[in-house]
Parts: structure tokens; sequence; C-alpha cells
């Protein structure tokens, strides 16, 4: 099957895919150049930005695109191009160079006045307001992060935060209105595992619940998993345990019902209490009361420990067992509309007709799937915060085909509502450059682990450095040490397995998230050097910006909006990481050559001071987008 890129996915409507790319005022300038010339459609002309910036600063692959249509030599069909381009007056405005180079490309060089243009109007525009606007109005449900309460919060999750966040702050960047949920599974076997477990490790070790009330969230998750992994390893192991935790499965179902029924003041169509066996020797509050209990403590693990960590947030986080009322009724919508169908005592959505995969909604015992439940949280995505223009699900690959079912039972049901307005942004796992995660056992990289060893490292890095207190240290240590995993997290497509490397990450050298934050402390020094010591850039003139490391410098720091659109088109923000490394490389270069507070010529020393300022602004905005904070000094 065809991949389509988000901005052009034609299975979504948020936007005309052509208004990314006219939000890039330069490239959106060549593009419709090169249409009017040559009578192709504009959406089909493609002008990037060259890996190599030696070869020019923009680049186009028109004449290799049309070389079969004419019967040409691209070179040939470049070569005419770019012969026509240069008799146009408006290009003398932009370009000092406009060439034709095998096998077809067509490079253009910016013409210094036309950057340094472009660079002041940064100044007080902050790039202005035209990209910022590609999706103003539109009002987008971003799902991520989705732990289960009960299991622990592992490196596969921190990768979905991670990524989640940023793509958030990005969208938001490009005028989206984003409403951030979390979606968390409270009900099914890995509770009843759970319970299964604490129960047993009371009877068998003494090690009772109610022990854990006074100690610290990390604490009560760490017995959580304990006993998780316990009844894990039992389902899988012993009959007589697996049929127990079964029947622990359905008295959570029957609690969860009966909360329901109170809430919606009704009674759910499925008796739950059905499924609980004759022989069952377990007390329903009794369980009732482990679930929430237990559910209450991860939820604030997760609040205290990892989302303020890692700087993120929710406007609403869902829990399965709050779907099941919404779901009994779609569910049985979809039934009476022949979109579900019942086979072997379950009911299934029968996909070969649009060839989809056939997956169970109801299973035998009558209990909703993963796919069942989905038909109750849609209704409360889309009708919670007002009118949706899009949903986005941040699950990783292993949903592909889940969410492809689920998307068209769903449109199915109520096209008006849900019809080319939900996205799976479907990102690809990861794992450590050493061994397996697996949690049937509890073996699990637990996000909090990598975090907590990274802050020691840094720590260990800052500790004998002079002009800092202790708790300064630790300060910086942690929004270094969460800056650094972050980074290595984005700065991969998301659309690639990450193998993490922790040690890598922590490199104040090379392409690394200390390393940027290094650049900015750097450019921030001087900054407030500057303002110390009352040199105002006011009045700066950057015309004074003459050698090739500040042109080269004011260059990147233009194309700032296109890496950001490139960003949001693609929802990868691996591409706001090669922005932003670049630009910490070609500030340091320019760094290393020029005397920027002791330069002796005063409108150059401005001119320098002003590109150092806005080099320091570029490099939080880009770090903010990545969910990283800056640190003043290190």
């Amino acid at each position: 099957m065809e991949k389509f890129a988000f901005y052009n996915n034609p299975q979504i409507n948020l936007i005309d895919p052509a208004k990314w790319n006219q939000a890039k005022e330069i490239s959106s300038f060549l593009a419709e150049k090169i249409a009017a010339l040559s009578g192709e459609p504009l959406n089909s002309i493609i002008v990037e930005r060259p890996k190599d910036r030696t070869k020019g600063d923009y680049s186009t692959n028109y004449a290799m695109q049309q070389a079969k249509k004419q019967g040409k030599n691209p070179l040939e069909i470049a070569i005419e191009l770019a012969n026509k381009l240069k008799t146009d007056p408006e290009f003398g405005d932009y370009f000092e160079k406009i060439e034709a180079v095998r096998p077809g490309f067509i490079n253009f060089s910016l013409k210094k006045a036309k950057v340094l243009v472009l660079l002041a109007d940064q100044i007080n525009t902050d790039n202005g307001t035209k990209y910022q606007e590609i999706l103003a109005g539109k009002r987008i449900s971003f799902e991520f992060a989705h732990p289960n309460p009960f299991k622990a919060f592992h490196i596969g999750h921190l990768r979905n935060i991670i990524l989640g966040e940023s793509i958030i702050r990005i969208l938001e960047e490009v005028g989206a209105e984003v409403i951030r949920v979390n979606y968390q599974g409270d009900v099914g076997m890995h509770i009843a595992k759970s319970i299964w477990g604490i129960l047993t490790l009371e009877k068998n070790q003494g090690i009772k619940m109610i022990d854990f009330e006074n100690k610290n969230p990390k604490e009560k998750v760490g017995f959580l998993g304990k006993a998780y992994a316990q009844g894990a390893t039992a389902y899988n192991e012993n009959l007589a345990a697996k049929a127990e935790i079964l029947c622990i499965n359905a008295l959570v179902y029957t609690a969860g019902q009966e909360i329901e029924e109170k809430k919606y003041q009704t009674k759910l169509k499925t008796d739950y209490k059905k499924l609980i066996p004759a022989d069952n020797k377990y007390d329903l509050k009794q369980i009732e009361k482990i679930w929430l209990t237990g559910r209450a403590w991860s939820l604030d693990y997760l609040r205290s420990n990892i989302y303020t960590r890692v700087y993120s947030h929710f406007v609403r986080e869902y829990m399965e067992s709050e779907t099941m009322k919404l779901a009994e009724d779609n569910i049985s919508l979809a039934k009476d509309a022949g979109i579900l169908s019942e086979s072997q005592g379950a009911l299934i959505f029968a996909g070969e007709k649009y060839g989809l995969d056939t997956q169970v909604f109801v299973n035998s015992l009558g209990l909703p799937t993963y796919q069942g439940k989905e038909l109750g949280l849609a209704p409360l995505e889309f009708g919670d915060h007002g009118t949706i223009d899009l949903s986005i699900h941040n699950v990783a690959v292993e949903q592909i085909t889940f969410f492809k079912v689920t998307f068209k039972v769903k449109e199915l049901l109520n096209p008006t509502k849900y019809q080319g307005k939900m996205y799976h942004n479907a990102y690809e796992f990861v794992g450590l450059k050493r061994g397996k995660m697996s949690s049937r056992t509890g073996n699990v990289v637990l996000a909090e682990d990598i975090l907590d060893e990274a802050h020691q490292k840094i720590y260990q890095i800052l500790k004998d450095r002079k002009g800092f207190t202790d708790s300064e240290k630790q300060k910086i240590a942690e929004k270094v040490a969460i800056g650094a995993v972050k980074y290595s997290f984005l700065n991969i497509s998301p659309f690639s397995y990450l193998a993490f490397d922790l040690e890598t990450s922590l490199n104040f050298e090379g392409n690394s998230g200390p390393y940027l934050q290094y650049s900015f402390a750097r450019a921030n020094k001087l900054v407030k050097d500057a303002e110390n010591q009352n040199v105002s850039t006011e009045k700066a003139d950057l015309g004074y910006l003459e050698s090739a490391e500040e042109i080269a410098l004011a260059k990147q720091l233009i194309s700032f909006p296109e890496a950001v659109i490139e960003a949001a088109k693609a929802l990868s923000p691996n591409v706001i990481t090669n922005f932003l490394f670049e630009l910490a490389q070609l500030f340091n270069a320019f760094y290393k050559t020029n005397r920027i507070l002791k330069e002796e010529n005063l409108n150059k020393q401005l001119a320098r001071i002003e590109l150092t300022r806005l080099t320091k602004n570029k490099l939080e905005k880009g770090l903010n987008l990545l969910g990283i904070k800056t640190v003043e000094k290190m």
C-alpha cells in the first residue's frame, strides 16, 4: 500500500497540501517562477535546501522529473530553464548565481544583500507570522503517552511521550490549537495479573499493599511492578493461577461496570457478573479497592515522576474503564447496521471487502477488546473538547492494522463525524544497543532509570566545576540530562528504529543535546556580557556582516521557518534537530574566527552581537520545540 506523508495524506482533510509550501518565502517564489515558465502544476515543482551548502542555498530537480516526459537529457532541460530564469529581473533581487549542474539539478545561491534583509526582518518580527498561520483555526486532538496503570513506564513509552510532546509544540508553532490527551489501559488482563500478584505476595510473603500507603510514588509502583511480574509468570506457567486471574479480570470489569452505571445512571447491556465463575473465592469489593488504589498510585507516580520531569501535561487522561458505556452503545449500533457480525460467539469486523483484516470487537466471553473500547473512546475525544478537525494517535507501528480497522468501523458508523479526521502517527520501535526488552517478566528498561542514570553522569561531569553551588549543579544536571535523552530520541526519524545509546547522548561534543545547550549558553553569555557593558544593538547595521562565517550563519538563521514547516509537514522533529546542529556548528565557527565583544570597529561589533543574539533566540526556540530547556551557564 502506498505511503503518504502526513501533510498530503489523502485519508485526512485538514488543509490544502499546497498551503505548507506557500508559507516558504524563497522556495515558493522559486516554485511559482518555474511553474509559470514551464506550464507545469505548481504542486509538482520541488524546491529544497541541499544538504551540501557548497552547491547552493536552494535546488530543484525539475529537469530530472521532466527528462523522460520530454525525451531530453535532464542537463539540457536544466540549462534551458536556468537561462530563462536568469532573464527574470526579480531574480536579480534574490540570487547572485543560478547554475545547472549534472545530472540535471539547478542550484540557486542567495545574494548577500537579500540574506541580510531577511535577517533584519527577524529582529522585529521573529520570522514573521506567515508560517505560524498554516494551521490557524485548526483544532487537533493529540493522543500520546499511553502507559498502563500497574505496569512499568518503559523506554517504549519514553519514545512515545518525547516524540508526542515535540510534535505538539511544532504543530502549535504553525498555528494549530492542540488538545493533549492520554489514553491509559486500566482494565484488562494486565490489571488482573497485577491484582493476583498483589494477593499472592500478601499470602505467601506477607507483603501487604497497605504497607506501602505512606511510601513514595516510586516505591509504590515498584511494588506494583513486582506483583505484575509475579502474575504474568504464573498466568503462563500455572493453569490454576490462570483460571484465578481470568476470574479477577471478570471482577474488575464488573467493578468498572458498576462505577460506569452510577456515572451514567443507566444499566449497561452486558452483565459482566455472569462471567464470574461459580467457584469464585474473591470478594468484589476487595478487588475493586485494590484496583482503584493501584490505579491511583500509578497515576500519581506518572504525573510526579515522569510527566512533570519530561515537561509534558494533558488536558484529559482517559481510562479504558470509562469507555464501556459508549463502547456498548456503538458496538450495538455497528451490529444493527451490519458493520459488525457474529462469529463463533464473538462480534467481529470482516474487513476483507475493504482490503483490511478481520478483527474481534467483542470476544466470546462478552468482553470488549481493544478494538471495541476504541468505539467508546472516539465519542469522548471528539465530544469533550468542542469541534475537532483531526485526531492524531501517536502509537507505534505494531498497531497499524488496528487503526486501519477501527478507523474504518468509525467512518462506517458516522462518516460525517469521523471520515478524514483521524490519523495514526505510526512511529518505529526503540531499544538499546544491547539486549532485549520483555514486559512478560517485568524485565524492562525503565524510563526513570534512563533519566536517573543520565542525571548522575552529567552531575559527575559538573561536580568539580567552580562558581556553582551544589544545588545549581543538580538543577543544571537535570536539564542537561533530560535534554540529552530527548535529543537522542528525536535526532532520528520517528519512522526509523531507534537503538538508544546513553553514552553517545551525553557527549558534550558532536550532534547531541548537551552540545546545543552549551552553544546556547555560550551565545547567551556573550549577549549578557554586552548588556552588562551597556552595549545596545538597537541601531546595529547588519550590512557590516561580511565574513564567510557571518554570512553562512545568517543564511542558516533565515531558514528557520522552512525547518519548522518541514518538521510539521512530516511530524518529524529530527528536521529541527538537524537545523539546530548545523546552526550550532556555524555559530561556533563564527565565534572562533570573528572577534565579537572585543571588535574595535563599533559597527562590526554591534552587527556581530546582534547576529549572536538572533542565534541565541533561534537555539532557544528550536530547543523549546523539541521540549528541551536551555541552561544559561554550564
